[in-house]
């Protein structure tokens, strides 16, 4: 995946593959068996790198990278504006946006250009601020 994403800078100069696979260091001397092998060797093909062995111990990022542990726990953060909290909290004194409200959440085609996602009404995909001066 590096390959392909770094490719147009790799192509130009000579880089370095450091690996904890001792076989990996002759890859253009083996003989290539399985479709894994010519697929990641064809990426390779026309770009100048020279592979290097490390010990997983001496080598932290290929050694952490293997390591992956059985059980993960993933995060997702968002940072959300203050001011759409805002939008979103008028839209509880506003008698018409708990109208279209209760009817896009019942049937999202109720009522026409407008959608309801994410707590924030939106007017043909912009957000809809109801009756509020300050906004």
């Amino acid at each position: 995946m590096a390959l392909d994403h770094w490719r147009s800078y790799l192509q130009y100069v000579e880089f370095r593959i450091v690996t904890d696979k001792k076989s990996l260091v002759q890859l253009s001397e083996q003989r290539l068996h399985t479709p894994w092998q010519q697929k990641v060797f064809t990426k390779l093909l026309g770009l100048q790198y020279q592979i290097v062995y490390r010990k997983g111990v001496d080598n932290r990022a290929a050694d952490a990278l293997s390591r992956v542990p059985a059980l993960q726990c993933s995060v997702v953060s968002v940072a959300q504006p203050q001011w759409l909290q805002e939008v979103a909290a008028s839209y509880e004194s506003d008698a018409h946006a708990q109208q279209l409200i209760a009817k896009l959440v019942l049937d999202p085609t109720a009522v026409p250009r407008f959608t309801f996602r994410d707590g924030l009404l939106r007017y043909n995909q912009r957000v809809w601020i109801g009756h509020n001066e300050e906004l």
